[in-house]
């Protein structure tokens, strides 16, 4: 799911927490 993080952030929660914005 690290992967799909990137594209999809609102699939993973863990983009609110820390967000990357790569």
């Amino acid at each position: 799911m690290e992967r799909p993080k990137q594209h999809c952030p609102n699939v993973v929660p863990d983009t609110i927490a820390e967000p990357t914005g790569n």
